[in-house]
């Protein structure tokens, strides 16, 4: 068996004996699913651990949300309607310049 690591240019990619087709684990998505793969081609146990399905579960969740919050753009829409929309705009301008700052600092 022939496994590559995360640095190659297609990504990782794990190879069986000649007989048995490659496995991309860059197409296979998640690690549960190289996991279930894998257990069935191999006689090596995969164990995953608990942070792993946490993240993997985590992932999943994050893949399933809504890209936009519609409830909070409609809300927003009418306040700014409505000459209700205010921000505080000196802890916006003092946000942005903290970012900044941090940004500078890590970029040297």
């Amino acid at each position: 068996m022939k496994v590559e690591g995360a640095g190659s240019v297609k990504g990782p990619r794990v190879e069986a004996s000649r007989t048995q087709k490659p496995f991309d684990l860059e197409s296979a998505g998640d690690v549960a699913k190289v996991a279930r793969a894998l257990k069935g081609v191999h006689k090596e146990k995969v164990k995953l651990s608990g942070w792993t399905e946490l993240a993997d579960e985590l992932l999943d969740a994050a893949r399933s949300a809504p890209d936009v919050r519609h409830d909070l753009v409609a809300r927003i829409k009418s306040e700014i309607e409505g000459g209700t929309y205010h921000r505080p705009t000196e802890a916006i301008a003092e946000r942005i310049v903290q970012e900044e700052i941090e940004f500078l600092k890590h970029s040297k």
